[in-house]
């Protein structure tokens, strides 16, 4: 429950949204999906998206077994490389966003995505110092093409930032 709740749901409609430019729909993941409020938005617009989610109250709101973002792209990157692996979509996501804790995406999250290669990455951060370095980490195979700020705590020095990156080349 944010306080600011018209400027929350900007700050998601930023991390979930696609330009008409953008038409591949077919696959989303979403990384962190807590309850599922960004699952049920892109499945508005994809034809299939997969949540992950470690916190057990929230992975079972969702209707999946709770497993860590780590977990699900190591399984996520098995699928790729052998046919057969048991993941619901064994194919690259047209987009994945992610809503890390605090302390961002890490350096394991950060490589397993690079090694994913997916076409489009949306990160929320309420976190600004973590996201710096998590750009830093991805900026090895993408570019960050949108950095938005979401004041949804009034008054106190936290902010919510949504990065938009494209994967180069």
């Amino acid at each position: 429950v944010q306080p600011n709740p018209q400027v929350a749901e900007a700050a998601y409609r930023a991390l979930t949204e696609l330009g008409p430019e953008e038409t591949a729909r077919q696959l989303a993941f979403d990384l962190y999906a807590g309850t599922g409020v960004t699952t049920r938005v892109l499945r508005e617009s994809f034809a299939k998206v997969v949540a992950c989610e470690a916190h057990a109250e929230s992975a079972a709101a969702l209707g999946i077994a709770p497993e860590s973002v780590e977990t699900f792209l190591a399984r996520a990157l098995a699928a790729l490389s052998a046919p057969g692996a048991s993941l619901d979509a064994a194919a690259v996501p047209d987009l994945v966003i992610a809503n890390p804790p605090r302390k961002g995406l890490g350096v394991a999250v950060c490589g397993s995505l690079l090694t994913l290669r997916a076409p489009l990455l949306r990160i929320m951060s309420c976190g600004p110092e973590a996201l710096a370095a998590d750009l830093e980490r991805l900026s090895a195979g993408y570019d960050l093409v949108a950095l938005k700020a979401f004041d949804t705590l009034p008054q106190t020095p936290h902010i919510e930032l949504v990065a938009s990156l494209r994967l180069r080349g």
